[in-house]
């Protein structure tokens, strides 16, 4: 981006650290499974069952969890500045949280973010749904903070603006929208309009029941069918709030432009 970084910021955004932050960025894992992901000769080595020497008269066989030094080490720092979140079933798992996402918008562009704008984007970006798999997808070369700000800004204002604002965000004509994208968020501005129309507030259950949504589950190939199906739920999460109240939604459209550069 331009400006000089903090530590913490260049272990996220550069080698090891970039890979390991996207793979807990992704999904609910382990600190052994990134070892499998990142160093799995050095895991099959040291993770094998060994006797276990309380045993005496049964041969008892325990295995030894293996973990990276440096992947724990990662960890450890992750959590002491709140960057993990942690889940207990069915073994103690982790996700990175979007702290470090809102830590980097503060301390280096003096951007903060209330905390309803952080609820929202922790919403649209549940660690539950896919959505983070189809942003790390699209952006397969970049740290999970500037992914987090290119997908954002491409599929979100830039689309809505694009349609409805009559305005182009976008200085790159090849990062204008395409037809698959156009038909999503025209199919979810519409279904938001007749959600508030209609007063439904259970949006996860009145969803499936659209007709565009069945439509998207017919879709053959797996991966197409889980980019589809995830962008539409979080076009129209973010289309609901920009038809209902414009100014919260125009307020964070600001932020994640600015400091990607898209308007001064």
């Amino acid at each position: 981006m331009g400006k000089k970084s903090y530590n913490w910021v260049e272990i996220i955004q550069r080698g090891k650290g970039k890979d390991v932050s996207r793979f807990f960025f992704d999904k609910f894992t382990t600190e052994e499974e990134a070892t499998i992901k990142f160093h799995r000769k050095a895991h099959k080595k040291n993770s094998k069952k060994r006797l276990n020497p309380w045993a005496k008269k049964v041969k008892r066989y325990k295995k030894i969890h293996y973990v990276d030094k440096n992947i724990s080490g990662l960890c450890i720092e992750w959590e002491r500045n709140k960057f993990l979140e942690k889940i207990n079933v069915p073994l103690q798992r982790r996700i990175m949280t979007l702290n470090p996402f809102y830590r980097y918008c503060e301390e280096l562009y003096k951007i903060k973010f209330t905390q309803e704008e952080k609820t929202f984007i922790d919403k649209l970006f549940d660690p539950y749904k896919y959505l983070r798999w189809v942003c790390l997808f699209q952006h397969p070369n970049d740290d999970i903070i500037n992914a987090i700000l290119k997908f954002y800004v491409k599929y979100f204002p830039m689309s809505y603006n694009e349609l409805y604002r009559t305005r182009n965000l976008s200085k790159d004509s090849n990062e204008r929208l395409n037809k698959q994208h156009t038909e999503i968020i025209k199919s979810a501005r519409q279904e938001a309009k007749n959600f508030l129309r209609k007063g439904i507030s259970n949006v996860e259950e009145a969803i499936k029941s659209v007709k565009y949504y069945k439509k998207l589950e017919k879709e053959k190939d797996e991966n197409k069918r889980i980019i589809k199906i995830a962008l539409f739920e979080a076009s129209l999460l973010y289309c609901l709030m920009a038809e209902s109240n414009p100014k919260f939604i125009a307020s964070i459209d600001y932020k994640f432009m600015k400091i990607l550069g898209v308007i001064f």
